[in-house]
């Protein structure tokens, strides 16, 4: 994540697809603690840019809204190409066809975490990317599964695949788009938050998706082998993972049928056992072993 300061103070963060521009008037701690892990992507530019700063707007936005997770209410105007955004830490504007936006802090200290994250969905999914809440990892070969399910369950996942040698994209969210430049690759991006558990010399920001696990809480202790899910279970998951995909009419469509894509690819239930993969040691055994059963 490159952070520089601009002539006027102001501090630019590049997210991937997404440059976060900050006034001096906001406060870090506001913000900061939200800012992913991402991959720089020199070779491509930024294809949206939030700012963070800036005079709250009295103007209440025409027709109903959508409420999504964290108390944010969103109003889409297609007509005129704009969005409107409010939640209890402030509102924020964008114009959708420009992919630019404004997120106006209200004074206080809460966080800006749920608007600065609906906000940047909707300016990415203008881009054609879905912010996903989910986890991934690296197998040896080089593929990327993606992990979608409950914190604790896709954490566990992605901590015994890191003890088994795998390399990680994210334990928090991950962007997923089309893969430039490579027709019917499906790219996973790294929007990950840092965590200590995991090592910093195994994370790699991008990798191609080769399929889903989607991580189960099962009661027993007795060790259960994978299985193959089924395609519509598959993506009722990641939809259930991609909450802001129904506050932008405008995109959710194409995203949904991106997303409809990656189920075409291999797609495995894990089950865990109170948070812990089990048996300990058998998550790549397990992998291949439910992969294998695919084929």
């Amino acid at each position: 994540m490159q952070d520089r300061d601009t002539p006027s103070g102001r501090k630019q963060y590049r997210l991937g697809l997404l440059t976060i521009v900050a006034e001096p008037t906001v406060s870090p701690t506001r913000f900061e603690g939200w800012l992913p892990r991402t991959a720089e992507l020199v070779e491509h530019p930024a294809e949206a840019e939030l700012w963070l700063g800036g005079p709250e707007t009295r103007e209440t936005p025409k027709g109903s809204s959508k409420l999504v997770p964290g108390g944010v209410a969103v109003w889409v105007d297609e007509s005129a190409g704009r969005a409107s955004l409010r939640s209890p830490a402030g509102h924020a504007e964008l114009d959708l066809a420009e992919r630019w936006g404004r997120v106006s802090p209200r004074d206080g200290t809460s966080e800006l975490n749920a608007l600065l994250n609906v906000s940047a969905a909707i300016l990415m999914g203008r881009a054609g990317a879905a912010l996903v809440d989910a986890s991934a990892i690296i197998d040896p070969s080089g593929g990327g599964w993606m992990i979608v399910g409950p914190r604790e369950n896709r954490s566990a996942l992605v901590e015994a695949f890191s003890r088994e040698g795998c390399d990680y994209v994210s334990d928090d969210q991950v962007v997923v788009r089309k893969a430039h430049h490579q027709d019917g690759v499906i790219a996973m991006e790294s929007w990950h938050r840092h965590r200590d558990a995991l090592p910093a010399e195994n994370w790699k920001p991008v990798v191609p998706l080769r399929g889903l696990l989607l991580a189960r809480t099962i009661v027993t202790q007795t060790p259960l082998p994978w299985r193959a899910a089924s395609r519509d279970q598959a993506l009722a998951s990641l939809l259930d993972a991609s909450p802001h995909l129904a506050s932008d009419p405008g995109t959710e469509q194409p995203l949904r049928e991106m997303l409809a894509s990656c189920t075409a690819r291999p797609s495995i239930t894990a089950l865990i056992s109170k948070g812990r993969v089990t048996p300990p040691g058998g998550a790549l055994r397990q992998l291949a072993s439910a992969v294998d059963s695919l084929l």
